[in-house]
């Protein structure tokens, strides 16, 4: 027999203050890499700057509010990703009967997490593609070719280290946006043909658990955040040195 569960509107609280802050203490710092707003006109009439260097100063700070605003995304689901693991481990634990509702706004702002996530990872191989002269297309950034063509062994070192840390967390980004959700039963059948054999069997059920997703999600943080730091300061922004 199925069992049905009953999903109410009131049944969706959203964070208390004192949820958020609770929260807020495992979120590490994460803040953008601090490009200045400059005038296009005063940097070509009045310091005579080329339209190069002009075009590639202005679009730096406007890249720089686009992570900034991907960022602040990034907190706000995270914040709802842990208040809600948070309120389902409460409920196992004291035999509640609402878990249900905590899971399921878990496992949709865990999704969102991981989005923001990768998307400012991205944003920021935008930055270094202009700020290092790459001369890529906005729309030919990707990883791969940021490694290819960078020549800073240093920064070039720090991505390399971050993808390496990232891996599990885009894995499971990509099964939420390409492929069968890691955070859902699996009892996908499997077949297997070898020369004149066949077989088939019946998925187990393998799901990726709340405490693994919330764990990741944590260390993926910790991770970005050192990353973000390292890169300040290889790019020299807080001088806004640009060379």
């Amino acid at each position: 027999m199925e069992k049905t569960i009953i999903v109410k509107a009131e049944d969706f609280r959203y964070p208390t203050k004192e949820e958020i802050e609770a929260a807020g203490e495992k979120y590490p710092e994460l803040g953008n890499l601090g490009f200045e707003e400059k005038n296009d006109i005063e940097m070509i009439l009045e310091k005579g700057n080329s339209f190069y260097k002009t075009n590639k100063e202005v679009n730096l700070f406007w890249w720089d509010v686009s992570l900034l605003n991907k960022l602040g995304k990034l907190n706000r689901s995270y914040i709802n990703t842990s208040v809600n693991y948070e309120r389902y481990l409460h409920s196992i634990e004291n035999g509640l009967k609402n878990e249900y509702i905590h899971i399921i706004q878990f496992n949709f702002y865990a999704e969102t997490a991981y989005y923001f996530l990768i998307s400012a990872r991205d944003i920021i191989y935008q930055i270094v593609n202009i700020y290092f002269d790459l001369k890529m297309q906005e729309y030919d950034v990707n990883t791969k070719r940021i490694l290819q063509t960078l020549n800073n062994k240093k920064v070039k070192k720090l991505i390399v280290n971050l993808e390496n840390d990232l891996k599990v967390a885009s894995n499971i980004r990509n099964s939420f946006t390409h492929r069968f959700p890691k955070n859902q039963k699996d009892y996908r059948m499997i077949y297997i043909k070898n020369d004149n054999s066949e077989e088939l069997s019946i998925g187990s059920g393998r799901e990726l658990k709340p405490e693994e997703i919330i764990k990741n999600i944590d260390n993926s943080l910790q991770v970005f955040s050192c990353f973000i730091n390292e890169l300040r300061i290889l790019m020299n922004v807080e001088q806004s040195q640009i060379n």
